[in-house]
């Protein structure tokens, strides 16, 4: 399923940056922390509706490269970003649309599902 074949979302790519650890501890303190979902349930996640729009930042500290796939409504992966440890980015989304960060091997490292307020997923 995480494949690196997996479409990648048309027109410009996100815009990635590459931020301290202090500067991203003390930034956009309004935005809550989402917990991870068990990566066992990544496998059934897929998107549902695309009613109430929301914003979650994805920072990358887990010391590897990971993907960031989006998880269209027929369960498929859409790669939305690839961020090496120390790069985040934030992406506009919806409140059911499920998200996963993968490791170049194709591990699983965390599930999301977005909150209706901004949000901050911490990828360890």
């Amino acid at each position: 399923m995480w494949a690196a074949k997996a479409e990648s979302p048309p027109g410009r790519g996100p815009r990635v940056t590459r931020t301290s650890r202090h500067l991203r501890r003390n930034t956009a303190r309004s935005a809550s922390r989402r917990t991870p979902l068990p990566s066992s349930e990544a496998e059934d996640l897929r998107s549902v509706e695309s009613r109430q729009s929301t914003y979650i930042e994805f920072i990358n500290v887990s010391g590897v490269r990971l993907r960031v796939f989006w998880i269209d409504y027929d369960q498929k992966p859409v790669l939305y970003a690839t961020l090496v440890d120390g790069d985040s980015y934030v992406q506009q989304t919806f409140v059911t649309h499920p998200w996963a960060a993968v490791t170049d091997a194709g591990e699983i490292r965390a599930a999301y599902l977005p909150s209706s307020s901004p949000a901050r997923a911490v990828l360890r």
